[in-house]
């Protein structure tokens, strides 16, 4: 195991990150090593974090893709903290009450509920995209809404409910991506 601290203020060393990145995925595939690369800071009190965070990057970018050679903490940072949210608790039991009622009612009813809420907060609320990617009519995508509306008490405008909704929908997605 090698740490490096690179210092970017000293121009003798490196001419700045970029300088360094552009040669460092040689430099990690000619010593056959792999490389988990922290945030930058400026705080070396607080290095054994960082470090924690080049494992993290680590560990994550093995699993998702092995055949890198280095990984970015910045590019897991969201995984790894969805993954700390489930440590103690169930997707199920974190995620919006109002989209667990639309995962039962899908398949009870055959619908496709959940899906067509995720694509309509994923194009920013525009019904025709939202429509357009899901290859239904605007009208038929329009009367699902309708009836999700109907089903769950849903304020979207809220950031807080919908900051709630997406991190649920992420969790179920890590929980099926486990799964497979």
């Amino acid at each position: 195991e090698i740490i490096w601290i690179i210092n970017y203020t000293r121009e003798t060393v490196v001419k700045g990150e970029e300088d360094f990145f552009s040669s460092f995925p040689y430099l990690i595939r000619d010593f056959g090593c792999k490389a988990g690369i922290s945030d930058t800071f400026n705080d070396y009190a607080a290095l054994g974090n960082y470090r924690r965070q080049a494992d993290i990057a680590l560990e994550y970018g093995n699993k998702k893709d092995s055949y890198r050679w280095y990984y970015y903490f910045k590019d897991f940072t969201l995984d790894y903290m969805i993954g700390q949210m489930t440590v103690l608790f169930s997707p199920e039991q974190l995620a919006h009450k109002g989209l667990l009622k639309l995962y039962e009612y899908d398949k009870e009813h055959d619908t496709e509920y959940v899906k067509t809420l995720k694509y309509y907060i994923m194009n920013r609320f525009n019904a025709s995209e939202a429509a357009q990617k899901l290859y239904i009519h605007r009208t038929t995508f329009i009367r699902r809404m309708e009836r999700i509306e109907n089903l769950i008490s849903l304020d979207p405008g809220n950031p807080d409910e919908l900051l709630h909704l997406l991190l649920s929908y992420k969790m179920f997605e890590r929980k099926e991506n486990k799964d497979e």
